[in-house]
């Protein structure tokens, strides 16, 4: 033991520290710093939380609150339209071949509110009667428009963006006379930049944008941080609905809160955002309040920095503790760990010698004693694992180990080995009409006519139900036909109290050349079916 070693044992003395148990209370003592670590962790998940709930209400004000303000906005126009949809000039001069009339009165209407870039009259099967300019693309309006029209409802389409400051959208309302039957549409293109400066007037918290867009992403109108300028989708469709509560791409909730928390969502450009979305009731739109991860996160990360160098702090001053004291834990505890790392590499050929006192030597005799126990259920295990609970012969899987081992042995040395194979004759019959315990007494008693008549290097082991297979290394055909011949007259001459019992014996010996063990007891086998067939009680070769 070096110098320092000496002296930090010494010092452990006076502070009587010299058992396991006071130098494990030691460093139970050091570990008692981990609170100041759980302190961090809680500081870090509560300044998270509220972060996190921050941008919530934020987030969720905004997307809100847009789309309230849209959602009146549109109302009104619906309303309009409505209201321009039942005047008389409009309902008396649809069914008229002349359409002047009702041109120049969708022209006055246009004249009048700015809002509307172009009106058009429909008939109930889409086709224009009266327009102010050209009319939108079929794709702007849901492809169920006209029978949501026919049945007095109005249709508000997902709209187009024609430029970088120029979006519209296309509403439809219906045409009805005064018996309130559906005469046609009127279908106006809408102006939305009312629509954004009503949006950016909504007073928004630093770096949030919000933007209308269509349950495909594409960006309509919005407000605040780098909003885009193109009508290409700004986040991806398939993503996009994991901001929808319930939410399906058939169809949008027409009224519904959005979710609780801000989802993560990467925009098209690659951007990560954390966002919310709300709904736009009666309209294919999402309102959408999104602010960049990074920013969003640019606190947390500081905090997460301080946290860091907290935790590594606190580790550094706890791995100190732990490794001065584990000093004088550990080593007299190697000798258990490598018997330990013996054991559990298979190696029971261990005992460990007591050199110590207190717990340490009492753990020593308990291992020990325990690496004993092992031991001897080991070899118990192994005679088990390879014997026959009835007969007390070889089981079929150490059979196929030794005959493996047998043929190699004797293509090796050129020696013959012989194999016979064991059938008690009408074996079922005798166990259906004396009972299973008199067939087990049977095997039993075969088992012990194999014992005491084969050598101490043969093998006999019960091949299944009533068959036995008996390996004869070293031994010719004739010598394996006079030991099964031997068999069969013992076990005849036996007094069973089911009566005489019988049995049909196959032998064969290896070839000279080109055998498998397989192929062994294939022969085997044919001459054991051979011999049942000539009658049984006999031996074939």
């Amino acid at each position: 033991m070096s110098g320092w070693e000496q002296q930090i044992s010494r010092a452990l003395q006076v502070f009587s520290l010299d058992s396991l148990r006071k130098k494990i209370l030691v460093l139970a003592v050091g570990a008692a710093l981990l609170p100041s670590l759980l302190t961090a962790i809680i500081y870090y998940t509560q300044s998270q939380r509220a972060v996190t709930a921050r941008l919530t209400a934020d987030l969720n004000g905004a997307s809100m609150q847009a789309a309230r303000t849209l959602d009146l906005w549109l109302k009104e126009r619906v309303l309009e339209l409505r209201v321009f949809a039942s005047s008389y000039e409009v309902s008396e001069n649809v069914g008229r071949r002349d359409n002047s009339r009702l041109s120049g009165y969708l022209a006055s209407i246009q004249r009048r509110i700015g809002e509307y870039q172009a009106l058009a009259v429909l008939d109930p099967t889409g086709r224009t009667l009266a327009s102010t300019g050209p009319l939108p693309d079929a794709r702007e309006l849901p492809p169920n428009w006209l029978e949501r029209v026919t049945l007095n409802d109005a249709v508000i389409g997902p709209g187009r963006r024609d430029s970088d400051t120029l979006a519209s959208a296309v509403v439809a309302v219906p045409v009805t006379d005064a018996r309130s039957a559906v005469l046609g549409s009127l279908t106006a293109v809408v102006d939305l930049r009312r629509g954004t400066s009503l949006i950016r007037d909504i007073p928004l918290a630093s770096l949030i944008r919000v933007s209308l867009v269509t349950r495909d992403g594409e960006f309509r109108l919005g407000a605040g941080h780098q909003v885009p300028t193109s009508g290409d989708p700004i986040y991806p469709p398939a993503r996009l609905l994991h901001l929808l509560p319930a939410a399906t791409p058939a169809e949008l909730p027409r009224d519904s809160m959005p979710l609780e928390g801000p989802i993560e969502i990467e925009g098209s450009d690659g951007t990560r955002f954390l966002a919310r979305a709300t709904p736009v009731p009666g309209t294919p739109w999402l309102v959408v309040a999104d602010i960049p991860a990074d920013e969003a996160y640019s606190q947390m990360d500081r905090l997460r920095l301080v946290t860091l160098w907290l935790i590594a702090g606190i580790l550094l001053v706890v791995s100190a503790l732990a490794y001065s004291v584990g000093l004088f834990i550990v080593r007299p505890l190697d000798r258990l760990i490598e018997g330990a790392s013996k054991v559990a590499g298979g190696d029971l050929a261990v005992d460990l010698p007591v050199t110590t006192g207190g717990e340490v030597g009492a753990l020593t005799r308990v291992f020990n004693t325990m690496v004993t126990r092992l031991r001897e259920g080991r070899q118990e295990l192994e005679e088990l694992s390879i014997t026959d609970q009835l007969t007390g012969l070889y089981n079929r899987r150490h059979l196929e180990h030794a005959l493996a081992t047998e043929c190699e042995r004797a293509r090796r040395h050129g020696h013959p080995v012989s194999l016979l194979l064991l059938d008690i004759d009408h074996f079922k019959r005798y166990n259906d009409t004396h009972g299973h315990l008199a067939g087990d007494a049977v095997l039993r008693q075969v088992g012990q006519l194999l014992r005491e008549t084969v050598r101490a290097g043969d093998c006999a082991a019960r091949y299944g139900g009533e068959e036995f297979v008996v390996i004869l290394p070293n031994t010719g055909v004739d010598g394996a036909v006079d030991l099964a011949e031997r068999l069969r007259d013992r076990l005849r001459s036996e007094d069973f109290d089911g009566g005489a019992v019988t049995a049909s014996v196959g032998v064969t010996q290896s070839p000279s050349k080109g055998f498998t063990p397989e192929s062994l007891v294939a022969a085997a086998d044919e001459a054991l079916y051979r011999a049942k067939r000539e009658g049984r009680d006999r031996v074939r070769r």
